[in-house]
This record gives structure tokens, sequence and C-alpha cells, in this order.
């Protein structure tokens, strides 16, 4: 006699005869489910470095087109640089941006489709990075947008700082960076702080870090950058506001936590940026 398989196996219910229903066991379906969760577990991290990439390489893409509307502003308007004003109050008509991320006020948005470049960008999604938060909250817990990421070299015609006025006074155009990825903690006006070697290596705002303890700059020749932190100051810094660069805005506009005397000749992040702006 020929056995078969239990599961296989047919009976005979009043006279007719009614294959049994083969089905998993709970321990089947438990090692299933652990083959599952380990798998997800292999893949997740790969897919999480995958979108950090893909939003980096869109960050940079956003830093090329600012910096295009950057350079067709100057081509429209006989050489001159867009204008990058550090007092929201006293941004004029050719500034590259209105008002101040810190200032939470009804006409938010505008701040950015108000300033020059605007005409040229055609879209105001590439001032922020992809790799920030859409929405922040405020010193008292109210989720504003977080509609812009990036700032100016305030080495750059700033009414703050002395430096090229025109395009063409810029030398060495592709060491010289224009706009720059800038943490939430520390962007406010439309410009990012930074002292030129060798007068005083210091820097009064906070270069972002999402995308891997790494920044985006863009450049006056047109091309942009991706550069690494390796200095214990950024990262501390970053590691310290990087809650704050998804959740929070400082609770007092006038107040930058990072605005601090910083200086030091060996930190290499520091140097680095300090060799990046204009020769003075």
């Amino acid at each position: 006699m020929r056995h078969t398989n239990p599961r296989q196996r047919k009976r005979s219910t009043r006279g007719r005869w009614v294959a049994w229903t083969a089905g998993f066991t709970l321990i089947e379906l438990l090692v299933v489910m652990a083959i599952i969760g380990l798998l997800a577990g292999m893949l997740l991290p790969a897919l999480s470095a995958a979108k950090a990439k893909a939003q980096s390489a869109s960050c940079l893409n956003n830093l090329r087109q600012l910096q295009l509307s950057y350079q067709m502003y100057a081509d429209s308007n006989r050489d001159r640089l867009a204008d990058n004003s550090v007092n929201y109050n006293e941004a004029g008509a050719s500034a590259w941006i209105k008002g101040n991320v810190q200032r939470y006020t009804a006409n938010y948005h505008k701040d950015v489709t108000e300033g020059v470049l605007y005409s040229e960008a055609q879209s105001a999604l590439i001032y922020r990075c992809p790799g920030s938060a859409a929405f922040v909250r405020d010193g008292y817990g109210v989720p504003v947008p977080h509609n812009r990421s990036y700032s100016i070299s305030v080495w750059l015609n700033c009414n703050a700082k002395p430096g090229p006025k025109q395009l063409h006074d810029v030398k060495e155009p592709a060491k010289v960076f224009v706009f720059i990825d800038e943490n939430a903690i520390s962007i406010d006006n439309g410009a990012f702080g930074v002292h030129p070697a060798p007068i005083a290596n210091n820097y009064w705002n906070l270069p972002a870090s999402r995308h891997g303890k790494s920044c985006n700059l863009s450049f006056v020749d047109g091309h942009a950058e991706h550069w690494r932190w390796t200095g214990p100051y950024l990262n501390g810094h970053n590691a310290k506001f990087n809650a704050a660069d998804t959740r929070t805005q400082r609770p007092d506009p006038a107040v930058n936590p990072t605005n601090l005397s910083y200086s030091n000749t060996r930190d290499p992040d520091l140097a680095r940026l300090s060799r990046a702006v204009p020769r003075q």
C-alpha cells in the first residue's frame, strides 16, 4: 500500500472524498516573520544611506541653481552682486532675500519670493535643503515653515563687511564660496559670517552637517562642492543643535546660541572656510 503525506490524505464524508486543507503551523509563521525581520534590518541602513545620498545630491543641485541665478542677476545688472544685508529691516530692493528666518510673520514665505534672485530661479523649493525639516517650531512651540536653508558669505556685497560689490572683483572665483547650507538654529538673515584668514580665524554662524557630518557650498565660478567636517568644534556643535535643526528654532530671534567668539587656528574646518572667502 502506498503511503501518502498526511496533509494530502483524503477522507470520506457521507460517501464523498474531501481533500484536507494544508495550513502553516505557528512555528513556521514565526520563522518566516523572523526571516523577514532580519532581511528588513539588513536593508534599512542601506536604504537610509541611499536616501541621505540622494538628499545631498538634491541639495547640491539646489545650490547650483541658486548660484546660476546669482550669476544671471549680476549679468543683468552691470556685473553687480545681489545685496546681502545682515539687517532684515535694511534689506532693499536689490536684496537677494527679504526678512529674517527667525522672525515669524504672516508673510514669512515672501522672504524668498520678494528677493531679486527669485525672478531668475522661479522656484522657492531650491532655497531649502531637502534634508532639512519642512516645518520647525519657534520659541513658543508654534510650527512655522522652514523655507530657507542657505545663506551667502558675509564678504560678498554685504553692508556689514567690506568685500567685492561686482562679480569681476572676486579674485580666484573657483576658491570663493557664495552659498552655504546653514544650521537652522543659526540661520537668520541672508549672510553667513566667517572671518577670512589670516585676519581672525573665527565664525559666528554654524554650517549645517545634515549629510553625514558634511555640508554643501557653491562657488563664484558656478560649481558646488560637498565638504566633510573633520574637526571637533563643528561636529560637536552640530550634534548639540541637531535636534533644533529638525524640531525647533531658537527661543528668541535676537539670541543666537551658536554666535560664539570661537577662534582656533588649528581647527581644520574653520581654517578651510576662512580660506574660501574673498581676499581683503
